[in-house]
């Protein structure tokens, strides 16, 4: 048998509607932790959004953060491996986003501390983003005249919360920049509340994920996601699962669809395949 290494999304995916992991998804997976199974997860979020929702799992692997921008020790909240943009590079992203008089927030990272720049919050998507996350994940945030790129660190992100209708021209417009990416997906939670998220073209779910396989000199990945920002994940993946809630485009690439998010279906699956392999 393949040293096998088993890698979920969050929102959507391991986490329910509460974005929460149930406590019988918590017990199966830690029952099949402790029985050897290589776990972990890749998400959009960062090291502390990740880190309270994660930390009824006995995870031992690093884990793929941000769209593969980080890989860290979710305990200890150490950033083991970051993938930043360019300065010139994020100085044309700030002008794209003025062109079309949208303000953005950018992710400045200096060792293992993340903080958040931004100059105004503009919609009431970006607002419920920004006061959910201030508050509940104590992250750093400070709001400046003009947005530019760190003199001290590296800029890492640049994200924004807003309607379909706002963000795909700016999307569209991003995707010309040479050396990002661009990951424009529907919020999980909010209706007609969508993501936009910019960070270099060297990280994705995919890269972070082929990290990890080398790291754990796994010969095989089993990955579980549902949205557009998993795609590079299950292209990259030797077998990959979508929960029945996925968007078409991933259901479309994947090895098989499993049951919902709010029914245990990750954790359902692992002990599936693991236990009975």
């Amino acid at each position: 048998m393949k040293k096998t290494v088993y890698i979920s999304d969050l929102d959507g995916t391991l986490l329910t509607s509460d974005a929460e992991i149930s406590a019988k998804s918590a017990e199966i997976i830690n029952r099949l932790i402790s029985k050897g199974m290589l776990f972990t997860v890749a998400t959009a979020r960062s090291v502390s959004s990740s880190k309270r929702i994660l930390s009824c799992l006995d995870l031992n692997l690093p884990v793929v953060l941000m769209n593969g921008v980080f890989i860290a020790d979710i305990k200890s909240g150490r950033v083991i491996e970051s993938v930043p943009i360019e300065k010139n590079t994020a100085l044309k992203i700030i002008e794209i986003f003025k062109s079309f008089n949208v303000s953005p927030f950018m992710y400045c990272a200096e060792g293992d501390m993340l903080d958040v720049v931004f100059e105004k919050i503009d919609s009431k998507q970006n607002e419920m983003f920004y006061k959910r996350r201030e508050k509940q994940y104590y992250r750093r945030f400070e709001q400046v005249e003009k947005l530019t790129p760190p003199d001290n660190g590296e800029c890492v992100y640049f994200n924004i919360v807003d309607s379909y209708s706002r963000l795909k021209p700016l999307a569209d417009k991003l995707r010309s920049v040479k050396g990002v990416s661009v990951a424009f997906y529907e919020d999980t939670y909010l209706e007609d509340s969508w993501f936009l998220e910019v960070f270099s073209s060297k990280a994705s779910k995919c890269s972070g994920m082929l990290r990890i396989k080398e790291m754990t000199g796994a010969e095989r990945a089993v990955v579980f996601g549902d949205n557009l920002n998993d795609i590079s994940m299950f292209e990259c993946a030797d077998e990959s699962f979508a929960v029945s809630e996925a968007v078409p485009q991933l259901k479309k690439i994947a090895t098989g669809v499993i049951g919902s998010h709010d029914e245990d279906a990750v954790a359902k699956h692992l002990e599936k395949i693991f236990e009975y392999r």
